[in-house]
């Protein structure tokens, strides 16, 4: 919010009703998603969602243009949760009735734990202009990238036996 605020020049009133939007797009998005783009092949969900978002970062590292930093946010908003049952799910549904319940309030719990060092470094890095959080961002989607699609792999190995 304080990048649409403070870089684009928006209203807080305006970058507010416009995070709601992207937050209902998002909602709509993931459901469309879930419904008729789930494809076959669990690879391509995950380059759609991780490997375009990490162009976007890049792109708008490189160019410094406000246009692209308004389309990177929109696509963060709308699709942050699209694809999201292909990442998580196989995970939660080794676990079976209380332990599903057990993994899946430490799996929340070290994701807010997460988003809150992440508004910190962000926080700070503020300072520096907001291509550096992108920056950073970057680095860390790259790292998440490997290890997602290592975890995938060797997911997919386990259903092969």
């Amino acid at each position: 919010m304080i990048m649409i605020v403070d870089i684009v020049g928006f209203t807080p009133t305006y970058a507010s009703n416009l995070l709601m939007i992207f937050g209902i797009a998002s909602v709509v998005i993931g459901y469309i998603t879930i419904k008729f783009l789930d494809f076959n092949n669990k690879y391509i969900g995950m380059t759609i969602k991780y490997v375009v978002r990490l162009g976007l970062f890049i792109l708008t590292i490189l160019t410094n243009n406000t246009i692209i930093l308004l389309v990177t946010i929109a696509y963060l908003k709308c699709l942050g949760d699209s694809y999201q049952h292909i990442t998580e799910s196989p995970y939660i549904n080794r676990y079976k009735g209380n332990e599903q319940l057990s993994f899946n309030n430490l799996r929340e719990m070290v994701s807010y734990f997460g988003r809150g060092i992440g508004t910190l470094i962000c926080g700070a890095l503020m300072i520096y202009g907001y291509k550096y959080n992108f920056v950073v961002a970057a680095i860390f989607l790259a790292l998440q990238n490997v290890f997602m699609f290592m975890a995938r792999k060797n997911l997919d190995r386990e259903n092969d036996r």
